[in-house]
């Protein structure tokens, strides 16, 4: 098999297209790497691992660490992924690896979340926008709203002469995500689990929205007409600038400055932070907390990947629930670990828990669409 032949094949099974035929072949494939490429008995199952490690990581190249996934680190995390389950749950690498791959032939897989959501309009009816097609569009007393090719919502008012405003909100589901393009051009990615209400035209003195969950702002600039965000009791006031807003957890509310400046705003303490720092609004205690930050955690979800930070297993597993639609049950003393590390979200479910699994500090089992979590 050539190179790009193998890496095409690979991309396939990464993404959960390949065929009963393709996955066989890969399986040919893999068994011939195993015995060209055969382990020493080493002392133990860790300095194994580190081994095949080593020997994946060789075949990629410095550039090719990056951001996003390359061809061949998807292709090295293939291969990996087919062996390691090796050193998690028998003895015999061959033999596990041939009894692995039979059961990914029908096994059914838990995709990622996707582009989904649902408007609901200020008369109550609701429109299940998965089903409006990228690039049309439709009409809503005089309103012009309309679905791009990249799959955002716009609202057009340039052509309509409407003159008052309604409420409008849309909503993610879990393993949901969903880009809105406001009135006054201004972009709101929301998260999964996540919502937004918005006025369909806004007035000439202030711009107001109120969110729920989680959601990336890129506000058009307006100095004379400010814009607000108004989430669980605490207002976020900006001109025009670029932020995360995560408001997931019941007693805080983290705004994190990429661009621009903005001033948080709860009960009688006010914060006014810079590019890089971050607000975090504690509900229980009524104080803002400002601090700077550094890396991408809190934007890493817009680029489709997992950030952990020495996060407890119980948030990490929250993430993953709501991005894969899928609950969670821990069986025996597992919640007092903490992870670190980027993985793709755009995994199945599978391949993520069983890269979590290299660890060796917790272990996981799928049964339907619940995550069953064991030491």
């Amino acid at each position: 098999m050539e190179k790009k032949d193998f890496q095409q094949l690979a991309d396939k099974i990464y993404t959960g297209q390949a065929t009963e035929q393709e996955i066989a072949l890969y399986n040919a494939y893999l068994n011939k790497f195993l015995k060209e490429e055969p382990l020493e008995e080493l002392a133990n199952e860790t300095l194994q691992k580190q081994e095949l490690l080593d020997r994946i990581y060789s075949k990629i190249e410095p550039a090719e660490q990056t951001w996003k996934l390359k061809t061949w680190y998807r292709v090295a995390a293939a291969v990996f992924l087919g062996i390691s389950s090796y050193f998690i749950y028998q003895g015999n690498i061959k033999n596990k690896l041939a009894k692995q791959n039979e059961e990914l032939a029908v096994v059914k897989e838990i995709y990622p979340g996707k582009e989904k959501a649902l408007l609901q309009l200020s008369n109550g009816e609701e429109i299940l926008l998965d089903d409006i097609a990228n690039g049309d569009s439709f009409v809503k007393k005089g309103i012009k709203i309309s679905k791009t090719t990249k799959g955002e919502l716009v609202y057009d008012l340039s052509e309509s002469g409407f003159s008052d405003s309604d409420m409008h909100t849309l909503n993610t589901p879990r393993g949901g995500r969903f880009t809105v393009v406001l009135p006054d051009k201004s972009i709101v990615t929301l998260n999964s689990e996540s919502s937004i209400s918005f006025p369909t035209k806004f007035t000439h003195t202030k711009r107001e929205v109120v969110l729920s969950g989680e959601a990336y702002f890129d506000v058009a600039t307006n100095k004379a007409v400010p814009f607000y965000v108004h989430v669980k009791g605490t207002t976020i006031e900006v001109l025009g600038t670029s932020f995360n807003i995560n408001s997931y957890r019941a007693d805080e509310i983290k705004t994190s400055l990429f661009e621009g400046a903005v001033k948080v705003n709860f009960g009688k303490a006010a914060k006014t932070i810079k590019p890089y720092q971050q607000a975090s609004v504690n509900l229980v205690k009524r104080d803002i907390a400002v601090a700077a930050f550094e890396g991408d955690a809190d934007l890493a979800w817009r680029n489709d990947l997992f950030v952990f930070n020495n996060e407890s297993l119980e948030d990490m597993m929250t993430k993953i629930s709501r991005w894969y639609d899928v609950d969670v049950i821990y069986q025996g003393d597992v919640k007092d670990n903490y992870f670190g590390g980027r993985y793709s979200m755009k995994n199945t479910l599978s391949e993520l828990l069983k890269s979590i699994e290299l660890t060796g500090a917790v272990h996981f089992k799928i049964e339907e669409r619940r995550i069953i979590v064991m030491p």
